[in-house]
């Protein structure tokens, strides 16, 4: 017996001003690589229903002991959308 398994990435980028200066010298590979938007992808990992998208990318917000996942990419940031 066979199980139909599906295997995909979630990148994870921490909100800083050099990590979305990456992102942006990057944006066509990393685009390539995860195609999926990410508000798609946060509404997946929140929401008993909505299925996953397949590779994204979510960027996520620290600042001092409070930590959460941006909904969307930050400003300035094309790929995701």
């Amino acid at each position: 017996m066979t199980d139909d398994v599906s295997v995909s990435e979630l990148l994870v980028l921490r909100s800083t001003v050099r990590m979305r200066e990456l992102a942006r010298q990057f944006e066509e590979t990393l685009s390539t690589a995860f195609p999926a938007r990410a508000v798609d992808a946060h509404t997946a990992l929140t929401s008993a229903n909505a299925p996953w998208p397949g590779p994204a990318i979510l960027w996520m917000q620290v600042h001092g002991t409070h930590v959460w996942l941006m909904r969307r990419p930050p400003p300035g940031i094309g790929m995701g959308r």
